[in-house]
This record gives C-alpha cells, sequence and structure tokens, in this order.
C-alpha cells in the first residue's frame, strides 16, 4: 500500500475521480473537492479535511482516524463501513448524509444538524453529540456506550434495541422519543427514580 506523508493537497479538485487504496498521513485536504467522487478502501490518518467538499460522495471501506473536518460538506454523501474513530465533524454539513454501518468511536458530532439519519447498527461508543439536531434520528441496534448528549434534541428519535449504558440521558431533550423497557429503567435510574 503506497504511503503519503505531509503533503498539502488544499484546495485540489478530485470531484467525480475514483480513489482507491493507499494511505495519507497528517496531510492537508482543506478546501479540497471531492464531490460525486468514489472513494474505496482509502486510509486517512490524523488529516485536515477543513471546508472540503464531499457532497455526493460515494465513501466504502475507507478510515479516517484523528482527521478534522471543520466546515466540510457531506451532503447527501454515502459513508459505507467507515471507520471515523478519534474526527472531529464539529461544524461539518451532514444533511442528507448515509451512515451505513461503521465505526464512530470517540467523534465528534458537537453541534451538527443530522435529524431524520439513519444510525442503525454503527458503533459510536464515547461519541459526543452535545448540542446536536437527532430529531427523527434512528439508533436501533447501535452502540451508544458512553456518549456525550447534553442538550442533544432526541425528539422523536428511536434508540429501541440501542446500547446507551453509561450514556446520559438527562440533559438531553427528550419528546416523543421512542425506548425500550431496558432503556427506560436505565433512564429513571438517572433522573433518581425507582421502577417497579
Amino acid at each position: 500500500m503506497e504511503k503519503t506523508e505531509h503533503a498539502d493537497y488544499s484546495g485540489q479538485n478530485f470531484a467525480e475521480e475514483t480513489l482507491s487504496g493507499g494511505e495519507f498521513e497528517q496531510c492537508r485536504f482543506n478546501g479540497a473537492s471531492f464531490a460525486s467522487a468514489e472513494l474505496r478502501g482509502v486510509r486517512f490518518l490524523n488529516c485536515d479535511f477543513s471546508f472540503a467538499d464531499f457532497s455526493d460522495t460515494r465513501i466504502c471501506d475507507c478510515v479516517f482516524a484523528g482527521c478534522t473536518f471543520s466546515g466540510a460538506n457531506f451532503f447527501a454523501a454515502v459513508l459505507k463501513n467507515c471507520r471515523l474513530n478519534g474526527s472531529s465533524l464539529f461544524g461539518a454539513e451532514l444533511s442528507g448524509t448515509t451512515f451505513a454501518g461503521g465505526q464512530f468511536r470517540d467523534v465528534i458530532f458537537e453541534g451538527c444538524d443530522l435529524r431524520r439519519t439513519d444510525f442503525s447498527g454503527i458503533d459510536a461508543a464515547g461519541a459526543n453529540f452535545s448540542g446536536a439536531n437527532l430529531s427523527h434520528c434512528t439508533f436501533r441496534g447501535a452502540c451508544l456506550v458512553g456518549c456525550v448528549l447534553k442538550e442533544a434534541d432526541l425528539t422523536h428519535a428511536d434508540l429501541r434495541d440501542a446500547d446507551i449504558s453509561r450514556t446520559d440521558l438527562k440533559f438531553a431533550k427528550l419528546g416523543k422519543t421512542k425506548i425500550d423497557l431496558t432503556q427506560a429503567a436505565v433512564l429513571a435510574a438517572q433522573m433518581g427514580c425507582e421502577v417497579g
């Protein structure tokens, strides 16, 4: 696998291209365009994608570890079986983004507009969703262990069958949020109540 380190691709145009394989470490992609491109099996380690354009991009089996996506645009992008562990999506445009499987451990989604996103089955342990709009989102079967949900909007969200252990929901905005009986007991305990 070819490896590239400390390269600067800022402002470059990869639109509609197909990128397969390879590894990039500590590279800069600030303002680069990946619009309508296809990325397969590429590894990005500690790279900066601030203000990059991933709109309508198909991203499959890729790794983005410890990367920064401040101001990046993922409108209508599809991320399938990707790992973004330890990355920051703070300030990114994520409306219309599709997440199909993958790992998002310790990812920062703080303040992101993620309404109506389907996170079914994803592993987002330790992710920070503080202040994020998660209304009408689906988290069925997702791993949300130890997530931060302070001031997150979970109205009409579906949390059934998700693992919410060590996740504090008491400061999240709940309303018509779907939870299962196990989660109801966890939430009651967080609110200082006893069930039964």
